[in-house]
């Protein structure tokens, strides 16, 4: 029995199957899950990944690609796309694809996805003990695998962190017995929308892998803006930055191209990117978070859209780098504990002033000690969510797999 185990309750089995990738580094959701499955693992509940390379991003797809790869110069697998491994205690089948979106998924590769989530469920709904399905998402392969799950009366789950689904019809979110999501805002933003409850998972946070001083990050002085879109803050990104060099900040500003989308919202604006102001760097994302944050020095959360609950927030306060927000979605629930940073959204229909958040920048930026307190706040506030977001997260999973199938299997034989 593991710590995490209750006398007499059974060993549980969580099956995950989606099209896209846990490996996607440019997609926090993915991390999230990933971390989620991991946790659900180390606790001694049984957990099946299925995915395949799909990606927010070439980049993201490529990666996930070579993880494929990796696998198979190890141990080849009997079929030509497919992979099987154990990872971090979850039991991942991996279906290589050659392109990065999700529309792109061949036909193949959609059907050996849905054959082998098929297989799983089939073996554990044979057996007494509790099982799961968990998956996200609104075409047909998902359809198909929450009404297979439902059909062999197999508790379903969904993870819901993206605001698009509300007022649209979504079968797979029908069939979900549960769903999950990351905050509150999200939470009341469906509440009346969907039959099934819904019901907050802290986000799990993994432990950074390297240390840089408080110091050595103020003095880079380096603004950083991660998944640079219209729709995440770019045109007030770039306002900024332009604010800052007109007034001769000493202050750099960095995007960091994760998802590959800048130069399609560049063109949105009718610039390009040799129109930037001059203090602006671009880079490319990396599957390192660590390598990710390493030259921030305040990372800019500039959502103008329901973010649900970036993970962003904590991966940066727990390496003592301040996030500078846009109160949208759940953020501010996320960092009720720093108000200082937290931003009214721009109106649509006003020009946006940056003068308050160039306030603030100049605040941290400009003062040494100022800012050391406050990153070593943040991290003290992080680390302390570390243990309880983990535990939380376990025993809500645990609890919803242990549940006694109710109508479900009523649901599962009129499907």
């Amino acid at each position: 029995m593991t710590v995490w185990q209750k006398p007499n309750q059974r060993m549980a089995t969580l099956i995950y199957a989606n099209a896209n990738s846990l490996f996607d580094y440019s997609n926090g959701a993915a991390r999230s899950l990933r971390l989620l499955l991991e946790a659900m693992a180390s606790s001694g509940t049984r957990v099946f990944a299925i995915t395949s390379c799909v990606s927010d991003s070439q980049g993201g797809c490529r990666y996930s690609q070579s993880v494929w790869s990796e696998k198979h110069q190890r141990t080849p697998g009997k079929h030509p796309l497919i992979q099987r491994f154990i990872q971090s205690g979850v039991h991942h089948t991996l279906i290589f694809s050659k392109d990065h979106r999700r529309q792109q998924l061949t036909s193949q590769a959609q059907e050996l996805i849905y054959r082998e989530a098929e297989l799983i469920l089939s073996r554990c709904s044979q057996k007494p003990d509790p099982c799961g399905f968990l998956s996200w998402g609104n075409l047909l392969l998902e359809e198909a695998l929450y009404q297979r799950a439902r059909g062999l009366g197999i508790s379903t789950f969904f993870y819901l962190a993206n605001p698009s689904y509300r007022g649209k019809p979504s079968a797979p979110l029908k069939l979900a017995d549960l769903i999950f999501t990351d905050s509150k805002a999200t939470q009341r933003f469906y509440q009346g929308h969907t039959e099934s409850p819904i019901q907050v998972l802290p986000k799990i946070i993994a432990q950074p892998s390297s240390t840089i001083s408080t110091d050595k990050r103020w003095a880079k002085k380096t603004v950083s803006l991660i998944n640079p879109c219209l729709k995440k803050g770019l045109k007030q990104f770039i306002a900024l930055a332009h604010n800052c060099q007109q007034s001769g900040d000493p202050f750099h500003f960095l995007l960091i191209d994760a998802a590959g989308k800048l130069d399609r919202d560049l063109h949105k604006l009718q610039l390009t990117r040799e129109q930037l102001p001059a203090n602006i760097q671009i880079r490319p994302g990396t599957p390192d978070t660590d390598l990710l944050l390493a030259d921030s020095s305040i990372l800019m959360l500039l959502s103008i859209w329901h973010e649900s609950g970036s993970r962003l927030i904590h991966e940066a306060h727990q390496r003592s780098i301040p996030v500078l927000a846009f109160a949208t979605g759940g953020t501010p629930e996320l960092m009720q504990h720093t108000p200082a940073d937290l931003f009214p959204a721009p109106d649509n229909n006003s020009q946006w002033d940056p003068s308050a958040l160039t306030k603030r920048l100049r605040e941290l930026l400009g003062d040494r000690s100022l800012y050391g307190r406050h990153a070593k706040q943040l991290q003290h506030h992080t680390h302390q969510l570390e243990t309880a977001n983990r535990a939380g997260a376990i025993d809500a999973l645990q609890q919803a797999l242990q549940a006694p199938k109710t109508r479900r299997s009523k649901l599962g034989r009129q499907i």
